[in-house]
């Protein structure tokens, strides 16, 4: 079982969001839905990114977005691309 959060992502604008972020410790990548990225209107990038997952099976990911996370409880916030 993984643990899930509640946290505040910044928008375009500046604008925070709260969303639901999944948490697992084994792994090493970001990953962010599309949905989001709209709804936060983030710029996205052309990106060629292989990411392997279980059994071996290999996907690329086409396009990236940064964008800064932000606690609900205290001033910790970090940028991920």
């Amino acid at each position: 079982m993984l643990a899930t959060a509640i946290a505040y992502v910044r928008g375009k604008c500046g604008q925070f969001v709260k969303c639901r972020a999944l948490l697992d410790s084994a792994s090493q990548g970001h990953f962010v839905t599309e949905c989001l990225v709209q709804q936060l209107n983030l710029r996205k990038f052309n990106a060629r990114i292989p990411v392997q997952g279980i059994n071996e099976v290999t996907k690329t990911i086409h396009c990236a977005a940064s964008l800064e996370i932000n606690s609900r409880f205290s001033t910790c916030e970090t940028k991920i691309d």
